[in-house]
C-alpha cells in the first residue's frame, strides 16, 4: 500500500513538474516574443530617425513640446499650448529655408514658461527671433552689433506674411549663414 501511495505521489510530483516546466517554457516564450516585438519597434524608430532631415527633426522636436506638463522648466512653467505649436509649424512650412544658392540655417526653438514660443538665430553679434503667441500672428526682431535691423508685430501667418517672410529670410541669409 505504501508503495502505491509512493508511486502515486511520485507520479503526481512528476505531473506537477511537467506542468510547471511547460508553464515556465510558455511564459518564457511569450516574454521572448514580446521582447522581439519591442526590439523591432526600437529598430524601426531608429531607422526612421536616421532618415530624417534636420528640418524634419526640428519639426518633430517642436511638435513634442505639446506633450510638456506644467513645471517642465523647473519653475512652474506653463505647457506649450497646441495653438502656439501649430503657429510655429505653419511658419516653418512657409519659410524658404532652401534658396537658390544656399540653404538657410535652421532656427533654435525657444519654448517659454508662459506657454508661448520663439525661434531664434544667433551668430556673433547678430540675433533674430520670431515669436509665436498662439493667435495666428508672429512678431519679429533682429539686431546686429547693437543696431536694430528690423522689428514688427502682429503679422498673420501666412496670409499677410509673404513680404515679412521675405524680409526675415533676407536677414537670416545675410547675417546667419
Amino acid at each position: 500500500m505504501s508503495e502505491n501511495i509512493f508511486r502515486s505521489l511520485t507520479h503526481h510530483h512528476a505531473t506537477q513538474a511537467a506542468i510547471g516546466r511547460d508553464l515556465f517554457i510558455d511564459i518564457r516564450q511569450k516574454l521572448e516574443d514580446a521582447f522581439r516585438v519591442d526590439m523591432s519597434c526600437i529598430q524601426e524608430k531608429r531607422s526612421m530617425s536616421v532618415a530624417q532631415t534636420p528640418l524634419q527633426k526640428l519639426v518633430g522636436e517642436i511638435a513634442s513640446y505639446q506633450d510638456m506638463s506644467k513645471g517642465w522648466d523647473g519653475y512652474n512653467g506653463e505647457p506649450i499650448r497646441h495653438d502656439v505649436v501649430s503657429d510655429v509649424l505653419n511658419f516653418l512650412d512657409v519659410f524658404p529655408f532652401k534658396q537658390e544658392k544656399k540653404e538657410l540655417d535652421l532656427p533654435i526653438p525657444a519654448p517659454s514658461g508662459d506657454g508661448e514660443m520663439g525661434l531664434y538665430w544667433r551668430k556673433g553679434q547678430a540675433f533674430a527671433e520670431v515669436s509665436f503667441f498662439g493667435d495666428g500672428k508672429i512678431s519679429f526682431y533682429a539686431v546686429n552689433d547693437g543696431i536694430d535691423l528690423e522689428s514688427f508685430d502682429d503679422c498673420e501667418i501666412p496670409k499677410s506674411c509673404n513680404h515679412v517672410i521675405d524680409i526675415i529670410s533676407n536677414i537670416i541669409s545675410n547675417y546667419f549663414t
